[in-house]
């Protein structure tokens, strides 16, 4: 499906809500599905449609696909609770995806559940990223932090994904540390997200360098 990957938020502003790896990710899933299940085969076709569905809400409206009762096979069914989970935090609905992605972690029977703890990490990133209240958006990105935390202590397939998305959340409450870390990673050669880690350190400088100035 082609769909805008940008949504509105506050009625002038626009953020990236879709990105290139969850498009990725979904053809991947159709290639895995139609190679076991064929391509015509009703379920692949039905997986499909509901995919198209979660992708309109990258800019906009709220578009759930439907639930499935126990008479669907269980891949299909697994595959939707997944689909579900992710139209519901596009769509900016955080609570009600963080909750799914709660419960799909929970799931030893989902092909989704190694991932669902670092996409709850996601929906209180998002969340915190997108809220004006500094209170509440500190209090997700310390919530976020935890679950990061905790995909990576437990060494999987997301360790490395979720050190990235916790240099964000350092980036936002802990900007003394990070800047410290930055600087260490950038002194060793850096890393293979080195001209971020550059972007960074010197915002994060320019940040200090204006407070100090403020200061006095």
């Amino acid at each position: 499906t082609l769909c805008r990957s940008e949504r509105e938020y506050g009625g002038y502003d626009f953020f990236p809500n879709c990105a290139k790896n969850a498009f990725e990710v979904a053809l991947q899933t159709l290639k895995d599905r139609a190679a076991s299940y064929g391509a015509d085969d009703k379920n692949v076709r039905a997986w499909l449609a509901a995919q198209d569905i979660v992708f309109e809400n990258c800019s906009g409206d709220t578009q759930i696909p439907s639930e499935l009762g126990a008479d669907s096979v269980t891949w299909l069914r697994k595959d939707r609770d997944y689909q579900i989970a992710a139209a519901h935090f596009y769509s900016l609905k955080f609570d009600e995806a963080r909750a799914r992605f709660e419960k799909i972690g929970s799931d030893a029977d989902s092909p989704w559940q190694e991932i669902a703890g670092y996409l709850v990490a996601r929906t209180l990133i998002r969340e915190g990223s997108l809220g004006n209240d500094e209170k509440k958006k500190r209090e997700l990105f310390e919530q976020a932090e935890k679950r990061l935390q905790s995909v990576i202590a437990s060494g999987g397939k997301y360790a490395n994904a979720a050190k990235q998305l916790l240099a964000l959340v350092k980036y936002q409450i802990h900007p003394e540390e990070r800047v410290v870390e930055l600087g260490r990673t950038l002194s060793a050669g850096g890393t293979e997200n080195l001209r971020q880690d550059l972007i960074d350190y010197v915002w994060l400088l320019d940040k200090f360098e204006e407070r100090i100035n403020k200061a006095e």
